[in-house]
């Protein structure tokens, strides 16, 4: 059984920041935080290659309950929207620190230039590819394993999205070239993603969003058909506003939870990261 080294390395920091300190030291402290998590972090590269880490990592347990994770609707708290689930927290920090600097080594690859300020980059995902990086393949086990994504909705195609604030991106429906089954994983950065009806009575007058999620760094968000349900998560609008900052005041509870713990920001006016990646995950239908 391999050690868990992300988990220690998240345990060994986070006794730093809990070491009591006199009040006129506490900036001369800071800094020494920043320094020993910088010191741990070259530790952790020294001692596991990212190589070796995709490798061995990335390891889960099946999720028993996914009831735990479904989001309701803004309108209706005690009403699920069916297929949509959001887990905040999916991989640890040390996971995430590797796979952004997998993101970042992807810089001259073949990026397209979308609307805004985004970029997308496709990913060979197929079974059995050798040219899919080892950090794709690291977390479609976490999903397999985990059972957000396996079986006959296993990913065959993954796309990177990199948002420069204020990029967004316009409301739409995924309609049939995907499998009804489309999983996010969060690493750099935030956003507010809204979903909107499907279908518009009044193209002129903006709706409101039946459900609205913060998509955290390091977060799993699930949209998907279940129930066959036609008013499902699958089939509604989605997308995140061009904005500089967003009002998650009415965000999915628990995809706001640690910012109203920590009391430093005002979920009504969150600034929008600088920089966000998003990866997601689809088994794209052939021909479509």
């Amino acid at each position: 059984m391999s050690i868990n080294f992300s988990k220690l390395l998240a345990q060994e920091i986070e006794k730093k920041k809990k070491m009591k300190t006199p009040p006129s030291s506490k900036t001369t402290r800071t800094n020494e935080n920043d320094n020993d998590e910088e010191k741990m972090r070259k530790k952790a590269d020294e001692l596991m290659s990212d190589e070796v880490f995709f490798a061995q990592f990335f390891t889960r347990k099946p999720i028993e309950d996914w009831d735990t994770y479904r989001v309701h609707r803004r309108d209706k708290p005690d009403e699920f929207i069916p297929g949509l689930f959001y887990v905040p927290e999916f991989i640890h920090e040390e996971e995430e620190r590797r796979i952004n600097r997998a993101i970042r080594t992807q810089k001259e690859a073949k990026w397209v230039e979308s609307k805004g300020k985004r970029k997308i980059l496709n990913v060979p995902a197929a079974p059995n590819n050798e040219n899919t990086p080892l950090w794709i393949n690291a977390l479609k086990k976490a999903l397999r394993e985990t059972t957000a994504m396996d079986g006959q909705n296993e990913a065959n195609h993954v796309l990177i999205n990199e948002y420069n604030a204020p990029a967004g991106i316009d409301p739409h429906f995924d309609g049939i070239v995907y499998n009804p089954h489309v999983v996010i994983v969060t690493t750099t950065g935030r956003a507010l993603m809204d979903f909107w009806p499907k279908e518009s009575a009044d193209e002129q007058k903006e709706q409101e969003p039946v459900a609205q999620i913060l998509l955290q760094p390091r977060s799993l968000l699930i949209y998907r058909d279940e129930f066959n349900d036609t008013n499902g998560a699958y089939f509604l609008r989605h997308g995140i506003r061009h904005s500089s900052s967003d009002d998650a005041s009415k965000a999915h509870p628990p995809s706001v939870a640690t910012i109203i713990e920590k009391g430093e920001e005002n979920v009504a006016n969150l600034n929008r990261s600088a920089l966000r990646h998003s990866i997601v995950f689809v088994k794209k239908n052939m021909g479509a």
